[in-house]
């Protein structure tokens, strides 16, 4: 009896490419992530990560210019597509594909097969 073996091709998503082609702004809305404006490019908002202690805190901060997020209660870190992630509790690859589609983003694919 011989022996199948089937493969298929797969796109990549260049994650590095869309985390840096989304607007942060655009994101924190989608996410639901009540944010304000702080100086030189920085926001801060409650964070999504841990569970609400009580206390009204904003400790998430998110860099406008670096598209980077960091909570200074959890010590939580990652970019656009991590916090994504963690709001939709989704793999980073279903983050990133539905915040690829929800903006229109083209992104840089490489083409790869999957055995």
């Amino acid at each position: 009896m011989p022996l199948l073996c089937c493969r298929r091709e797969t796109h990549v998503i260049d994650f590095r490419d869309l985390n840096q082609r989304l607007d942060p702004v655009a994101v924190l809305e989608l996410l639901r992530i009540d944010c304000y404006q702080l100086r030189w490019g920085k926001w801060r908002g409650r964070c999504p990560v841990h569970p609400n202690s009580g206390r009204r805190t904003r400790s998430l901060k998110v860099d406008l210019v670096l598209h980077r997020c960091y909570c200074h209660n959890c010590r939580w870190t990652g970019d656009l597509i991590d916090l994504a992630a963690v709001v939709w509790g989704v793999p980073l690859v279903g983050a990133a594909d539905r915040l690829r589609r929800h903006f229109g983003i083209i992104t840089q694919q490489r083409r790869g097969t999957v055995n």
